[in-house]
């Protein structure tokens, strides 16, 4: 179903940007429902029919695995009503909050796609940081795993300054890197061509592909088997301007 993003989508964005306001996305509903929202759903229906054929143990719902558009302003100084791009995940269990995630980020001039553990809550991020100094060598050989395949660990803006508590004992440096980290994460770029194309299912297949001994080094460290997602059905109950 997902035939790429249209320029439509990215003029939206734009103006949406500079707008900021009720009467103009609801003078512009129709766009966004018809350029960015239906293109997002489509995308997250073909990815999980695609990584369920494959054995990708990722999914998402298509009515529920895309981001809202209007901003959560009660606690932000901040007070722009709507996001200015458009994102979605897919999860072991489809379900948005689960550990571990594939996200697809639209934006004007910034689109991308991450795999791993974004902020996770402090218990199994906890466990993760316990895995990684338990088991030194599997953590070792899973970032070879993913240099051997383009990928690395994005540099986490939100990392701890000193070693966490608990850790005082950890000198190596990948690993004290490790356990000051708050979000275990690979990314790349997608480029205007690739995400207005419907080939961006097959590109972001291979990067799910290759960003999986990530997702199984954290689900391991949490007790996790995610075992590969048998399907949903979705292409019978997805239709374009059903509710988002």
């Amino acid at each position: 179903m997902f035939e790429g993003f249209p320029d439509e989508a990215f003029a939206f964005l734009r103006h949406l940007a500079a707008e900021q306001n009720k009467p103009w996305f609801e003078a512009n509903k129709g766009v966004y429902d018809d350029a960015v929202r239906w293109p997002l759903t489509a995308l997250i229906a073909d990815l999980t029919s695609e990584f369920t054929r494959l054995g990708i143990p990722l999914q998402g719902d298509p009515r529920r695995s895309v981001f809202r558009i209007h901003r959560d302003v009660r606690f932000a100084r901040d007070k722009a009503p709507y996001k200015t791009n458009a994102g979605a995940v897919l999860t072991g269990d489809g379900g948005m909050g689960s550990p571990g995630l594939l996200y697809i980020h639209i934006q004007p001039g910034r689109c991308f796609t991450a795999c791993g553990f974004y902020r996770p809550d402090i218990e199994p991020l906890q466990l993760i940081r316990d895995t990684t100094v338990a088991r030194p060598q599997a953590y070792r050989k899973l970032l070879r795993t993913l240099s051997d395949r383009g990928l690395h660990l994005a540099v986490d803006e939100d990392a701890l300054k000193r070693t966490p508590r608990g850790f005082d004992s950890v000198t190596d440096a990948d690993l004290a890197d490790a356990v000051r980290r708050r979000s275990f994460i690979v990314r790349e770029e997608l480029a205007r061509q690739e995400v207005a194309s419907a080939a961006l299912v097959r590109r972001l297949t291979d990067f799910a592909q290759r960003a999986l001994p990530l997702l199984s080094f954290g689900w391991k460290a949490l007790g996790v088997d995610h075992a590969p997602p048998r399907g949903l059905p979705v292409s019978p109950t997805i239709t374009k301007g059903g509710p988002a």
